[in-house]
C-alpha cells in the first residue's frame, strides 16, 4: 500500500483534505460532510463527483493538486460554476479556486482512470479516504457498469447497501464521524469465464444391517475416537500455535494474529488499526512474506495480503 498514497492523494486525499490555502490560512478548510459518488464505465474509467458542505461557509480561495490522468473537470459552488484556473506542473496540475463571496458547497467532478484496476478478468475498484481532522457525516455511492455484477460477494466495508434497477447494481454506504476508510469493490462481466472452485464430491455410502451387538460395539469405539479426536487437535493446536508466536516481536504478533483471523487483508488495515507507521508495515509484511506466512499481491499501487500457514 505504499505507493497508493502517493498518487491516490491526488484524487482522494488532497481533494478532501484542502490543506494550502491563497490567503495563507493555517488551518483546514471546514468541511462538514462529503457526498462522493461514483459511476463506473464498462472501459474501467470512473465518473466521480465530490461534494463538499462547509461549516461555517468558506470564505477564502484554496488550491490543491489533481492527477494529470483526468478529463472533463468542473467545479461549481453555490453561486454556479466557479472560477478556476490549472497551472501545469509536469506530472499533476495545481488547481486554483477563487472564492469571491462565501461558500456552503462546492462540487467536483470529473473523469478519472486511476480508480480501476483488473486481474485475470476480475476488476477491482479501489478509492482511499483519508481526512487531517474528522469529518461528520460522510455519504458513498458506487454504481457499476450495466450488466457487471459483484464478483463472489467481495466488497469492503462489509455494511454496503446494495440495490439494482434491473440493469445496473449500485452499493452505498453512510457513515457518521469519519477520519479513514478504505472502500474496494470487486466485479466482473457474467459472460466471462470465471474459474471457480470444483464442486464438493459426495459418496453415497450403502446401509449394512449389522445385528445390535455388533452395532453397539462399533458405536462404542466410534464415540470414543470421536472424542480423541476432537481433544487431542485442540491441545496440539493451542501448543503449537505458542511455539509459532516465539521469536516474533509484540507488534509482529498483531499483525499475525490479526491477518490469521481475517485470512486476507489490505495492508494499510494494518495502520488503521494498530497505527503502525508506513515503514514499521512495510518491514512486517516483507519479514512476514520471505518467512513463507504470507503471499502479497500488487492491485496497482496497492497490496492485499493473503495469509498462507494452516
Amino acid at each position: 500500500m505504499e505507493g497508493l498514497f502517493n498518487k491516490k492523494a491526488v484524487i482522494c486525499i488532497l481533494l478532501f483534505s484542502m490543506l494550502i490555502s491563497i490567503s495563507y490560512a493555517q488551518e483546514s478548510l471546514p468541511v462538514y460532510s462529503i457526498n462522493a459518488y461514483y459511476k463506473i464505465y464498462s472501459n474501467n474509467s470512473v465518473l466521480e463527483s465530490l461534494k463538499f458542505v462547509f461549516s461555517p461557509a468558506l470564505n477564502e480561495s484554496t488550491i490543491y493538486t489533481l492527477d494529470k490522468n483526468i478529463t472533463d473537470l468542473y467545479v461549481v459552488a453555490d453561486q454556479g460554476l466557479a472560477n478556476y484556473s490549472l497551472i501545469d506542473n509536469g506530472n499533476t496540475y495545481t488547481l486554483n479556486i477563487t472564492v469571491n463571496d462565501s461558500i456552503s458547497f462546492l462540487n467536483i467532478s470529473y473523469i478519472s482512470n486511476e480508480d480501476v484496476f483488473n486481474k485475470d478478468n476480475v476488476n477491482l475498484f479501489l478509492i482511499d479516504f483519508l481526512f487531517d481532522k474528522i469529518i461528520q457525516k460522510m455519504i458513498v455511492t458506487v454504481d457499476l457498469p450495466q450488466g457487471y455484477l459483484i464478483y463472489q460477494e467481495q466488497y469492503t466495508p462489509a455494511d454496503a447497501m446494495i440495490s439494482t434497477n434491473g440493469e445496473m447494481i449500485s452499493l452505498g454506504w453512510v457513515y457518521t464521524l469519519v477520519k479513514s476508510s478504505t472502500f474496494s469493490l470487486q466485479y466482473f462481466k457474467p459472460e466471462l469465464q470465471i474459474d471457480l472452485p470444483p464442486p464438493p464430491i459426495i459418496v453415497e455410502i450403502p446401509y449394512i444391517n449389522y445385528s445390535k451387538q455388533i452395532i453397539i460395539v462399533l458405536a462404542s469405539i466410534a464415540f470414543i475416537m470421536f472424542i480423541w479426536l476432537m481433544i487431542l487437535p485442540i491441545y496440539f493446536k493451542k501448543k503449537t500455535k505458542e511455539e509459532f508466536l516465539v521469536g516474533f516481536r509484540e507488534d509482529e504478533v498483531k499483525a499475525i494474529q490479526y491477518i490469521q483471523k481475517h485470512k486476507n487483508i489490505w495492508q494499510n488495515k494494518l495502520i488503521q488499526v494498530f497505527n503502525f507507521s508506513r515503514a514499521k508495515t512495510t518491514r512486517i509484511v516483507k519479514k512476514l512474506v520471505s518467512k513463507g506466512l504470507l503471499r502479497k499481491e500488487e492491485y496497482g499501487r496497492t497490496n492485499k495480503l493473503f495469509w498462507l500457514k494452516k
